[in-house]
């Protein structure tokens, strides 16, 4: 065993790994829709087959996706700014609580 090697939220950990392995699958996607919507517009100048209908798909997916990231990141920045961790030992000290129904005398 060594000394301070236990973490005090070993969940906080999984859940940051978590969370960069979804920002880097989300920025993956990005840059391929990025990368498909220059494709495509290049594409639709030298008349490929269908003209611009896929580019303009494209660019529509594109717009949602960043929509979709934008309002996110913005849900992620409110969460953090009003939930806050559970104070541990308050925590305990309300668990350790007990409440007692008064006695009614009739």
């Amino acid at each position: 065993m060594v000394p301070g090697g236990e973490r005090v939220r070993p969940s906080s950990q999984r859940r940051a790994l978590r969370q960069q392995r979804i920002l880097k699958r989300r920025r993956k996607l990005l840059l391929l829709l990025v990368w498909m919507a220059g494709v495509s517009l290049v594409a639709s100048f030298f008349g490929a087959p269908g003209g611009w209908l896929p580019h303009i798909g494209i660019d529509v997916v594109l717009l949602g996706y960043a929509g979709f990231l934008i309002e996110t990141k913005r849900r992620r920045i409110e969460r953090s700014r009003k939930v806050r961790p559970i104070d541990q030992k308050r925590a305990r000290r309300e668990a350790e609580f007990e409440f007692f129904e008064p006695a009614i005398s009739k």
